[in-house]
């Protein structure tokens, strides 16, 4: 069963894919599986195809099999070697709901044996929330900041030393405070709190700036700046322009990122803090009229892992399906566009 970690994902995973090549000369003996890190199984092909192999070459990716599901063919009505970009017989938007971060697994089983296969490559596409230009970040749990460090922000005599990106903290790693420096401090600060409403988890912190010398960290419960190593969580490792770290929270508890400069600026440098990983409330799905007898329906852009269903009735008993239009993101928010004549139809969101 090949598989492989997935860490530094931040935002909501809005979107996955699979492509792969497979040698194996009867391919309705198999069945493929792709198993998220949460342990959601998602069924790519099952006993499908009076022929052999899944794709005809690695490279170029075209030669692959690719499952989407947004393709307009479905495996089911495909015939080997399955080249171009099929759908699956499962969904995979219903691994939405499992954290990105963690192991990905494809399960392969030849139902009957007696043949030899081996898949020779193999590619995992996890698409985050891309929100319309000019919108700014995607909503994230705990939440998402953007701010600026200047010479009006608050200032620490000492910052923490860097150790280097690559040792950054990491949830499952071992972490300890890196001690602290002075070079040519004091440094200018600002601090984000945030809660974690729910069980213990693994928070991911994202960090981007044009100045590319920006440090993180995070703290619990408090940050105390005469000693930059009580209640310490966590920290990035070093100044960078794009990086991540991530750190465990108890439950119900509240934690604190500091955003420094390192070295000094001399003038203000705008910056973006995605902080994810930690519970979302429930969604709430809304609807409102737009032109052309159609009807808008959107929902926050924190709820990865809900489906849009719709039924045109609530009597029992009750069938609800998925609506097949792609959500498009913007504003932070899921939008969907419907037609508004005909049958009136009720719509819920729903996770698997």
């Amino acid at each position: 069963m090949p598989g492989g970690r997935v860490g530094g994902f931040a935002g909501v995973l809005n979107k996955v894919a699979v492509s792969l090549w497979l040698t194996h000369p009867v391919d309705s003996d198999l069945d493929l599986s792709l198993i998220a890190p949460d342990g959601t199984l998602v069924s790519l092909s099952s006993g499908n195809g009076a022929g052999a192999n899944f794709g005809a070459a690695c490279s170029p990716d075209s030669n692959r099999t690719t499952f989407d599901d947004s393709a307009a063919t479905s495996i089911t009505a495909g015939s080997p070697p399955f080249v171009g970009t099929f759908r699956p017989q499962g969904s995979l938007a219903s691994a939405l709901a499992s954290p990105p971060n963690g192991n990905w697994r494809l399960r392969v089983r030849d139902n009957f044996g007696g043949s030899v296969g081996a898949l020779r490559c193999g590619s995992l596409f996890l698409y985050p929330a891309a929100c319309a230009t000019g919108s700014g970040f995607c909503d994230t749990c705990p939440g998402t900041v953007t701010n600026s460090i200047t010479t009006n922000d608050l200032v620490n005599s000492d910052r923490l030393s860097r150790n280097g990106y690559d040792f950054r903290s990491l949830c499952g790693a071992s972490s300890f405070c890196p001690g602290t420096i002075n070079f040519d401090g004091p440094y200018h600060y600002d601090t984000h709190n945030f809660t974690n409403a729910g069980g213990p988890v693994c928070i991911t912190v994202y960090l981007d700036n044009p100045c590319g010398t920006l440090f993180a960290s995070a703290y619990l419960g408090s940050y105390d700046p005469a000693n930059l190593c009580n209640n310490y969580l966590g920290d990035i490792g070093d100044g960078v322009s794009q990086g991540y770290f991530s750190f465990t929270v108890p439950a119900t508890t509240n934690f604190i990122v500091v955003v420094n400069e390192v070295p000094l600026l001399g003038s203000p440098c705008d910056y973006a803090l995605v902080v994810t990983g930690g519970a979302c409330p429930p969604p709430r799905l809304d609807i409102a009229p737009v032109p052309a007898s159609q009807v808008r329906l959107f929902w926050p852009s924190t709820a990865g892992g809900y489906l849009l269903e719709s039924t045109p009735s609530l009597l029992p008993p009750t069938t609800w399906t998925g609506v097949p239009n792609e959500a498009i993101i913007s504003g932070g928010k899921y939008n969907v566009t419907n037609n508004s004549t005909g049958t009136s139809r009720f719509y819920r969101l729903h996770k698997p």
